[in-house]
């Protein structure tokens, strides 16, 4: 049977570039999002559906058009809960960019029981962030073993961030950040906890600073785990940022958030994205001193999150899984051997 897809927030910057790939690979699919016009501009002779993610009243009947739900509606933070919630009580299957670590957990601690019961199967942050942190330590790490710590480091050449990117990121200073200590979540400031580190097949980078990815959130629930963070590596101490002021008041992320949504929205072009570059290491340690690492290497971070989401899509739909509920990218694609089929991939190192 052929399963219907539908992107939400297909005119965004990175469901556009969703859109053009689920197309490259032959996939149909249905586009949605608030504006008439700009659907119908974007998507000629397209199936296009109009609809609102903060009106809940109002997805019902749109989203029992599609069985594979994709959201590129960000920030997650602000405007995911009612998305989720409602493919969670249709038991849709639904995937998701987000790399803010909050929204995540809230999946994973309050949809989660909605999902198994309605047979739903939740998959968030199917992008570069945090899908391919978590494909990596699935090829390095065993479940039945316990680790000291699994942390992931990123670096990036001439990132080049979509407006969308950037307002999340400044949003995200209004919610929790986690780190993982002592098996347990840990509220952290990001850059407020840094590191020397070594890191075999990256030189001139040894300093790691604490950022709040969603991998770290997954790895507790997939790993017999004490300790684990996600990090930005930087050449020393001095060139990386100081701790972001976090006391900030609701009315200011108001107030950016209108800024946001009347502004124009500056996005990196083909051939900046071309020019990006990424290295992104995980390493795992066990107690008895014994470290495993990964490290991929790539570009073009934006068409890898698009390229992503529809070899997803292509997977999901040779192989419905069978399992529903809240489900981290690595339960449920790591046997699809995703990361060596991406081309913006140019090399992966295991040490």
């Amino acid at each position: 049977m052929t399963r219907r897809v539908m992107v939400v927030g297909a005119t965004g910057f990175t469901g556009q570039l969703i859109c053009r790939h689920l197309q490259a690979h032959q996939l149909d699919y249905t586009v949605a999002g608030r504006d008439e016009k700009e659907l119908k501009n974007l998507f000629p002779g397209h199936e296009r559906i109009v609809i609102d993610v903060m009106d809940e009243s109002r997805l019902e009947k749109p989203l029992d058009r599609c069985d594979i739900l994709i959201n590129a509606v960000g920030p997650f933070n602000l405007w995911g809960h009612q998305l989720v919630t409602a493919a969670a009580e249709r038991g849709l299957t639904y995937l998701d960019i987000c790399g803010e670590q909050h929204f995540v957990k809230h999946c994973l601690d309050q949809i989660d029981p909605m999902a198994r019961k309605n047979h739903a199967l939740i998959i968030n942050s199917c992008a570069f962030e945090s899908m391919v942190a978590d494909l990596m330590v699935a090829e390095i790490c065993d479940p039945t073993v316990d680790y000291e710590d699994i942390s992931t480091f990123y670096h990036f050449s001439n990132p080049g961030s979509s407006g969308g990117t950037k307002f999340s990121m400044k949003l995200a200073r209004y919610f929790p950040a986690y780190r993982l200590r002592n098996r347990q979540l840990e509220a952290a400031a990001p850059m407020s906890h840094q590191r020397e580190i070594r890191i075999n097949g990256l030189r001139n980078l040894y300093w790691a600073a604490f950022v709040p990815y969603p991998e770290v959130v997954f790895f507790q629930r997939e790993y017999k785990l004490m300790n684990g963070a996600s990090h930005y590596l930087f050449a020393d101490h001095l060139s990386a940022p100081l701790v972001p002021d976090r006391n900030r008041s609701k009315a200011d992320m108001q107030k950016i958030v209108a800024r946001f949504q009347r502004g124009h929205r500056d996005n990196p072009t083909e051939a900046e994205m071309d020019r990006q570059r990424f290295s992104l290491a995980a390493i795992a340690a066990t107690p008895g001193g014994k470290n495993k690492q990964i490290l991929v290497q790539g570009k073009n971070m934006y068409h890898l999150t698009a390229e992503l989401i529809a070899r997803c899509v292509m997977t999901l739909a040779v192989e419905p899984p069978e399992d529903c509920g809240v489900r981290t990218p690595a339960q449920v694609f790591a046997h699809a051997d995703l990361l060596k089929a991406l081309p913006q991939i140019a090399e992966i190192q295991t040490s």
